[in-house]
């Protein structure tokens, strides 16, 4: 017979036990555990704000700053520059952080910041940059200048600059400082140095990256970027190839050059574009083609290349040459006026069309009809030149026809007067050389297509429109494969 528990009241206690549970062996169960208490974890700590933007200074007062802060915050593996040694620094250029080039107020700042330091921080010793100095591991300063909006991005009218001061350590491979100042615009001369405005083209390249990244988006202490380290083998020939092109001494420059492009960091855009300006500079005509289509191949490669050709101001045809005979002005006018109207939406495309057969025709009655580019000459030494544009497009229209892909070419100007003008002009650009690309190649009339985009894709987007945003009136060639 089965026994039950009856349910029973312990009224003194105040308690009450029940038990439905079959009798067994005299035994029973153990209380049941009770349920488990979930204790829920507080929230996370909001992320701490960031630092305030640094004040906006006078220019000269903003170099000082970011120089003192620099050399005062040195840190060598956690122990402060001792004061009774020396260090050898190195400046490698500073560069604008959009464009990449050397200026005139780059230049001036690495004057003063050189000022500074003989006069304030003697346990640093200044050397010029040599190969020599960079195999004793010296500590190097880079910086970038930047021109900037007032949300300190590098986008829309940008009214201020940024300093970006950073110091490496060769030695440990890091860096050791670096410090942020930003400058106020007015009686700051951006013009880039001869060697950078004379370049036929630009694109982004390795070394530049790794130069602007080592000090734009690195802290203390992190190792420094592996594409500048790489590209340091070359540093030193290009540095001073840069320097006696900007003298005018065009043999050493071009031999300081053929230096750096013997190395393993050799193939970039300063040493293409240094030996095509250097054998320009000097008249050697072959030499000067073969490096030039060199440097085209290189940006061609990259997928997207930028020629900075030189359009008078509010003009939608190229120049002539200084030399007679390095460009059909007669040419260039009529295709300029046969230019289609532009399309009614801003950036829409026209589509690949073929250029009608008597347009062909008489383009091709004038080509044969002009001089040739010959009689290439030594170009003097006045910094003030017309750079040879046909000989560019010429060499340009070769490599592009030799690529088989399909390009954009996309027109661009500074940010200055109406968008609506600005557009229409940077597609009469594009239009231009488009045309003149295809009266020299016409296989390339189904796979160039031209487009403007005003100031929208501005790099430098300062709207002075002069030498210092010359990359803002660039003509782009985008590379893209073919459809269909």
């Amino acid at each position: 017979m089965r026994a039950y528990w009856l349910c029973g009241t312990v009224a003194g206690l105040g308690l009450v036990a029940c038990a439905n549970q079959p009798q067994s062996g005299g035994t029973a169960a153990p209380p049941a555990a009770p349920p488990a208490v979930v204790v829920q974890a507080p929230p996370p700590p909001p992320p701490p704000a960031p630092p305030p933007p640094p004040p906006t200074l006078p220019h000269g007062e903003a170099v000082l700053t970011a120089a003192n802060a620099l050399f005062s915050k040195v840190d060598l593996d956690g122990v402060a520059p001792a004061a009774n040694k020396r260090y050898t620094v190195v400046v490698d250029p500073l560069i604008d952080g959009v464009s990449r080039m050397q200026t005139r107020a780059t230049q001036q700042i690495e004057q003063r910041i050189g000022q500074l330091v003989k006069a304030s921080y003697p346990q640093f010793d200044i050397k010029p940059l040599s190969k020599a100095v960079l195999d004793q591991q010296p500590l190097v300063v880079i910086g970038t200048f930047t021109p900037i909006n007032q949300q300190g991005k590098t986008e829309g009218l940008r009214d201020q600059y940024r300093f970006c001061l950073a110091m490496v350590d060769l030695k440990s491979g890091k860096l050791v400082s670096k410090t942020v100042a930003r400058s106020r615009m007015e009686l700051v001369d951006a013009a880039p140095l001869r060697f950078f405005a004379d370049a036929p083209a630009w694109t982004q390249d390795a070394p530049a990256e790794g130069y602007v990244k080592t000090c734009q988006a690195s802290k203390a202490g992190d190792p420094i970027q592996s594409a500048y380290l790489a590209g340091l083998v070359a540093t030193s020939s290009v540095e001073e190839g840069i320097r006696h092109y900007n003298n005018a001494r065009w043999k050493e420059a071009e031999a300081a050059f053929a230096r750096a492009q013997a190395t393993a960091a050799g193939k970039q855009l300063r040493v293409l574009s240094g030996l095509y300006l250097s054998q320009w500079r000097q008249g050697k005509r072959d030499a000067s083609v073969k490096s030039l289509g060199q440097l085209l191949d290189y940006g061609i490669e990259q997928g997207k290349l930028a020629m900075m050709f030189a359009f008078a101001r509010g003009s939608t045809v190229l120049p002539a040459d200084a030399k007679p005979g390095n460009l059909r002005p007669d040419l260039a006018e009529e295709l300029a006026k046969q230019a289609p109207p532009l399309p009614n939406q801003p950036g829409q495309t026209r589509g690949f069309k073929a250029v009608p057969a008597e347009e062909q025709k008489a383009d091709a009655q004038r080509a044969e009809s002009a001089p040739p580019t010959r009689g290439f000459k030594a170009v003097p030494a006045d910094p003030v030149v017309t750079p040879p544009q046909q000989l560019w497009v010429e060499v340009l229209a070769r490599r592009l026809a030799a690529d088989k892909r399909c390009a954009e070419v996309q027109g661009h100007v500074s940010r200055n007067g109406p968008e609506e003008v600005n557009e229409r002009i940077s597609a009469l650009r594009a239009e231009h050389v488009r045309r003149r690309l295809v009266s020299l190649q016409p296989e390339l009339d189904q796979r160039l297509i031209a487009i403007g985009l005003g100031s929208r894709d501005n790099l430098v987007g300062t709207g002075k429109d002069d030498a210092s945003d010359q990359l803002d009136r660039r003509v782009d060639f985008k590379l893209l494969p073919c459809s269909g």
